[in-house]
């Protein structure tokens, strides 16, 4: 199954005309671009890509898609400001992040230090933004990120589509329970990209060492509407 077609499939449903949303690990643009045309002129994105190389060609798929409602920002995410080693794999970018992991032994890698500026999401949006999707592939950093944004999650209440594997979080923290219980404590129902409801911190647990998928939808409304959402995606 390829998950981030399912992803897209789902976010392509979504009223998202006119809104503000944010793409957090946008890579080269696989879902910034499609997401920017889906808001339309009236609406804004922030798409957070903290790697120069990948950065710069962020921005030129950016341009070449004729968008001018982009604002790319070269920034990592966490729980506080400051500038951090960030670790670039040339060959695996897409294994990048603040922490450095090593789980395709069998691949010869090269793992770069750059020096990248960190924040909290809650200090680099604006108050009083009413954002209405949030997308997050930090590999691993998810957690940190969450709790970075709190005040928006309260305060916006929007979607967020996640990803969350034990292969990469284990290089920041012991287990997902926390992703769980911020949610939890907001009201919010997870699901599986897949369409099953995550009823319990154990379920979700469990989902993620498992590895099956990695990917994860956070909705603040009715579970029923979520779940058709996602059969039809």
């Amino acid at each position: 199954m390829d998950f981030e077609a399912k992803l897209e499939a789902f976010y392509n449903q979504l009223d998202l005309d006119g809104t503000t949303i944010i793409d957090i690990g946008a890579h080269i643009g696989r879902h910034a671009i499609p997401l920017a045309k889906k808001i339309g002129p009236a609406g804004l994105l922030y798409a957070f890509e903290p790697i120069p190389l990948i950065r710069n060609r962020l921005n030129e798929n950016i341009y070449a898609s004729g968008l001018n409602n982009v604002v790319v920002l070269p920034f990592a995410l966490s729980t506080k400001r400051e500038v951090a080693d960030f670790t670039y794999v040339p060959n695996l970018p897409e294994e990048s992040g603040l922490k450095e992991r090593r789980i395709y032994n069998d691949i010869p890698s090269e793992f770069q230090k750059i020096k990248v500026g960190v924040f909290q999401l809650d200090d680099l949006i604006p108050l009083g933004s009413k954002v209405s999707f949030l997308k997050i592939d930090v590999e691993g950093g998810e957690l940190d990120v969450f709790l970075g944004a709190s005040n928006l999650l309260e305060s916006s209440r929007p979607i967020v589509a996640f990803e969350c594997g034990a292969a990469s979080f284990l290089g920041y923290h012991e287990a997902p329970d926390r992703i769980f219980d911020i949610f939890d404590a907001l009201g919010y129902q997870i699901f599986a990209i897949t369409g099953e409801r995550i009823l319990t911190k154990e379920i979700f647990s469990k989902a993620t060492y498992a590895q099956n998928f990695w990917d994860y939808i956070a909705f603040p409304f009715g579970k029923e509407e979520l779940a058709r959402l996602l059969k039809n995606a």
